[in-house]
């Protein structure tokens, strides 16, 4: 999980790929330099990261009317996605 304003800051410099935006996440990877911008060497480590790989991540999403824009603007292919409800509503029964 990363925040939605990193999410923002790797938007505005084109370093994530393959974004699906749901209705409450956005899930995608992230560029290795943006992995380099994000999180310490310490971390790198932690999370094993090879540094050469895109890195899955996921955030929360907000409301934001000028994501789209943005992600078009930047040149980032995105896809939406609905989640299914199917599951909740037959172990709500």
């Amino acid at each position: 999980m990363i925040t939605y304003s990193q999410f923002k800051s790797l938007v505005k410099k084109g370093l994530v790929a393959d974004l699906v935006l749901e209705q409450e996440k956005i899930r995608g990877k992230i560029a290795p330099a943006g992995m380099k911008q994000l999180f310490s060497e310490e971390k790198l480590r932690q999370l094993m990261y090879d540094g050469k790989t895109p890195f899955p991540f996921a955030t929360i999403r907000v409301e934001d009317s000028s994501l789209t824009g943005e992600l078009e603007n930047a040149g980032i292919p995105f896809r939406g996605e609905v989640a299914s409800s199917w599951m909740p509503t037959l172990l709500s029964w």
